[in-house]
């Protein structure tokens, strides 16, 4: 076994000499642009352009002063340094993939410098000049470091977009036409020490949704809208987690620290207040004020985002013990006032049972009188068909004989008659309380007994109907004559 330890330790020594040139080419490259035969080869580690150098793998790439033009791309793990950021510039977009890092030189241009998805890099000592956008990532869980970069006379100073760690330190930011920074929603991080300064927009527009990030110590002065622009979003309706600490906030033409809702819709009850902690920050000559209304803060939260935070808790503690006191006070009126208002609820609710009470008597004894009227209705109408049956049946009794001669009797016809009026009026009566009445079964009793009385009149006005032209023989001749 110690044998053949040894055996892969000597094998190992001797690739290591094969490996070690190529390794040291991959590793330090030096790109000058006053090289005049700088194509990198084997023994050579000197480059004229920074893309040839990159081509031939090199991992660290060293740029000395000059002017270098074109788009250029750094894989991953890839350093890009130059000598002096005043004097190194690159005229050109740069884009870097995960473990790269860039430091030390001027990039120009529209293109910025843009961090592919889910990449971890790192930027220092850099300048980046006439950008539409000076620093963009894209949505990942990327870690984007950024110290002492200045970023000036561009569109958007950075971009930052979900999901990723971010740490900006030491920053100038300022003289762009839009914000200096822009924050999307679920950016964790931290940004420090900047100075953003005279953006055309706000100096930090942050979207509070899942946020969770340090701002402090910063200089953001004189940005053509607010300081801090936080915004709300209708789909991100979780609180973020946003501390404001120790910045100063001023001169600002806007608020020192705006709320906004850019898609509309309104936030949860508390949502500002939940969503930012705030101390120890200076906020002075703000054109149209410190806070902005919309952002609906409480008086404590206001005056504490200025009190360092020892001042801070102290407030707090002692307006929650005034607090505590003035609910105790309150307590012994509200007990009196419970008290006071269950002893009237307990009045008003005897009165009402009282007067439910007087209705249901009055309603039973409407209900009794409607049955009795029924009944009454009912007897007086027995009455009439008793009258219409005597009528009926003398009215039947003459033969046909006695028809043919001297026609049916007129005068008890007429008796009928003279009772068709009383009839109706009962019987719409009596159908207008049987509506009314609540009983089902008198409601039904009496219904079955008023369709009686119909049926028997209506077949009793047939029958006089049919006798009426039956007037006899004898009274014809009376007629002729």
């Amino acid at each position: 076994m110690r044998k053949k330890a040894l055996l892969n330790k000597s094998i190992l020594i001797v690739a290591s000499f094969f490996f070690l040139p190529m390794t040291s080419l991959a590793a330090d490259c030096l790109v000058d642009a006053g090289f005049k035969n700088g194509n990198g080869g084997e023994k050579e580690k000197k480059f004229k352009t920074i893309s040839k150098a990159l081509e031939k793998g090199c991992k660290k790439v060293v740029v000395t002063a000059g002017e270098y033009n074109g788009d250029i791309t750094l894989d991953s793990s890839v350093s890009l340094e130059g000598k002096n950021r005043d004097k190194v510039l690159i005229n050109g977009k740069v884009t870097m993939k995960n473990g790269a890092s860039l430091s030390g030189l001027t990039v120009s241009g529209p293109g910025g410098v843009s961090v592919v998805e889910d990449a971890s890099v790192k930027l220092n000592n850099l300048k980046i000049k006439g950008a539409s956008v000076g620093i963009k990532t894209v949505v990942g869980k990327g870690k984007v470091t950024v110290n002492n970069v200045k970023i000036f006379s561009g569109k958007k100073g950075m971009y930052l977009q979900a999901g990723n760690n971010v740490k900006i330190t030491n920053c100038d930011v300022s003289n762009n036409k839009e914000e200096g920074i822009d924050i999307r929603a679920n950016v964790s991080g931290t940004i420090s020490g900047n100075s953003i300064i005279n953006n055309g927009e706000s100096g930090i527009e942050v979207i509070l949704g899942k946020a969770d990030l340090v701002i402090s110590g910063n200089s953001i002065k004189k940005n053509k809208s607010s300081g801090i622009a936080s915004q709300y979003y209708s789909g991100m309706g979780k609180t973020g987690a946003v501390k404001i600490k120790n910045n100063a906030i001023a001169g600002n033409s806007h608020y020192g620290i705006n709320c906004k809702t850019p898609s509309g819709g309104r936030p949860p009850e508390g949502f500002w207040e939940a969503s930012m902690d705030m101390f120890s920050n200076k906020l002075t000559d703000n054109k149209l004020g410190n806070f902005a209304p919309k952002c609906s803060l409480s008086e404590m939260m206001q005056r504490g985002a200025v009190m360092t935070k020892e001042e801070r808790e102290a407030a707090i503690k002692q307006a929650e013990e005034d607090k505590k006191r003035e609910e105790e006070e309150l307590k012994k009126v509200r007990e009196e006032e419970l008290i006071a208002r269950e002893r009237k609820e307990n009045e008003a609710r005897e009165e009402t049972l009282w007067r439910l009470e007087q209705e249901r008597q009055q309603k039973e004894q409407e209900q009794r009188e409607k049955e009795a009227a029924i009944d009454e209705l009912i007897e007086s109408l027995k009455l009439i068909k008793e009258s219409d049956q005597e009528d009926n049946a003398q009215l039947n009794k003459r033969s046909k004989f006695a028809l043919f001669f001297i026609g049916a009797n007129q005068q008890i016809i007429r008796q009928i008659e003279g009772r068709k009026d009383d009839f109706q009026s009962k019987i719409e009566l009596l159908q207008q309380n049987i509506f009314e009445v609540e009983s089902e079964t008198k409601r039904s009793g009496s219904q079955d007994q008023l369709n009686d009385f119909k049926k028997s009149r209506e077949a009793i006005e047939k029958n006089i109907q049919e006798k009426k032209l039956k007037r006899g023989i004898f009274n014809w001749l009376k007629r002729e004559k």
